[in-house]
């Protein structure tokens, strides 16, 4: 039964990324297409936007990190694992 579960969480991830790209496609050929006429700029402007995307929490949560570097390896393995039980637990 459980197999028969990951098998329907397998798809529904497939499908999601199919859905995730088609969008993707489309909104790259506008931007390229429409807004910026250079394919190169236009990528380096989107790359640009995600970095800061990413780097800004990384940079806002550098105090919260500084919590676990107190802790040892096995403390932090213990944390990472409830963590990933937790996650994994709720399923709907």
């Amino acid at each position: 039964m459980e197999t028969r579960t990951n098998a329907r969480l397998g798809y529904a991830m497939a499908v999601a990324a199919a859905v995730i790209n088609g969008f993707s496609i489309y909104v790259n050929s506008l931007g390229v297409g429409g807004v910026i006429k250079d394919a190169t700029l236009y990528t380096t402007l989107k790359n640009a936007v995600v970095g800061v995307i990413v780097l800004v929490p990384v940079l806002l949560l550098a105090g919260e990190r500084r919590q676990f570097a107190h802790l040892s390896g096995r403390q932090r393995r213990r944390a990472g694992s409830s963590t990933t039980a937790t996650a994994s637990t709720r399923r709907g």
